[in-house]
């Protein structure tokens, strides 16, 4: 009999209790990894709004290298701030393409973020639209740190007034891409934490593997122990432990996983450094969810073996820690005592072997 039929028939065996303590276990272990692929698409997450904000400020090159001149700046309207990036192509050079844009916008050409596009929508000509003039286009998510955010993009000649400005930022430079080696302050702190909570999400899973080792120990040490007293060696009895730990845990892990990805929606609503999230943000990679599915019913299957060592390690039909009776008797009452503990290991080797064909 194999491993795995021996850990099913021992968990049908354990009866109610057995199966509510797997219940539980699969129950806690859909909670943290949910959890855990939280905190690793928190790191991800807070990365590509990073990155999505970078190409702003690109890298500043000497005049001889640049192929365009870009200007940052910070504006308001009805105190609301919004980013304004100028932009202008050096005659004779071919601009790179910003993100969020299918080319390099042409001078009087203006791309807003659906959100600006909105605003101005909302607020009299005198008030936004008359700042722009027509709207091109809109840009895309590459270009945006967040769905709300309200930036607008304006396409200039390189000897514009506008590019040579006195703004509230930090002007304009020649950039030979949008490239850039700077990340937003803030996200450094978060990211940190993110990866601190990753970490620490190893801890739940471990305890809760040792749990589902402990839940039912008084019926686990006697129905193992009768195992071993029929001649189960401690690996299989190891074995069959793991077996029974990490299928909970591998079932619990695909449910922790849909339930993360059915959620995400939701968890891209909540404001995190004052703005909520795309919810492709929120996805974790393949690789991370495939690797989920493999490290948590390991954590919990080895967290369960360590629980069960007390098992492994007793003499046959001995739990450590369980006092055996001494059948202090003689005649027919030590015949009567020795039959009632060959019926009892009889009972307990039927409970986890197949029925022998009549």
């Amino acid at each position: 009999m194999t491993s795995l039929k021996l850990a099913w028939r021992l968990v049908r065996a354990g009866g109610w209790r057995a199966l509510l303590a797997q219940t539980l276990t699969i129950a806690a272990v859909v909670l943290a990894t949910a959890l855990l692929l939280f905190a690793v698409s928190g790191n991800y997450a807070f990365a590509d709004r990073a990155d999505r904000t970078t190409w702003r400020q690109a890298d500043s090159v000497p005049e001889s290298d640049a192929t365009a001149i870009e200007a940052y700046a910070i504006d308001y309207v009805d105190d609301l701030p919004y980013s304004r990036i100028d932009l202008a192509a050096i005659p004779g050079e071919v601009a790179p393409v910003p993100p969020g844009l299918d080319r390099f916008p042409a001078p009087g050409e203006v791309w807003v973020s659906p959100a600006l596009r909105d605003l101005i929508g909302n607020l009299p000509n005198d008030r936004l639209a008359d700042r722009f003039g027509d709207i091109t286009g809109v840009l895309g998510d590459e270009a945006l740190a967040h769905a709300d955010e309200l930036v607008v993009v304006v396409g200039n000649k390189a000897d514009s007034p506008a590019m040579t400005a006195q703004r509230f930022g930090p002007g304009s430079t020649f950039i030979a891409d949008f490239d850039s080696g700077r990340t937003a302050d803030p996200y450094g702190l978060y990211r940190a934490l993110m990866g601190i909570a990753t970490v620490l999400m190893v801890v739940p899973l471990l305890v809760f593997g040792g749990a589902s080792a402990r839940l039912t120990v008084a019926r686990r040490d006697e129905r193992l122990a009768t195992l071993r007293l029929i001649g189960a060696t401690p690996g299989q009895v190891v074995r069959m432990t793991a077996v029974e730990a990490v299928i909970a845990a591998f079932v619990g892990a695909i449910g922790g996983t849909l339930l993360y990805l059915a959620a995400t929606p939701l968890l891209a609503q909540i404001p995190i450094d004052g703005a909520s999230w795309f919810v492709g943000d929120l996805i974790p990679p393949p690789l991370w969810i495939a690797g989920s599915l493999v490290a948590v019913p390991l954590l919990v299957g080895v967290s369960a073996v360590i629980g069960l060592r007390r098992v492994v390690v007793s003499r046959p039909g001995s739990p450590r820690g369980r006092r055996l009776r001494r059948c202090e008797c003689s005649g027919s009452r030590g015949s009567s005592c020795s039959g009632r503990r060959s019926s009892s290991s009889l009972e307990r080797y039927r409970a986890v072997t197949p029925s022998a064909p009549s």
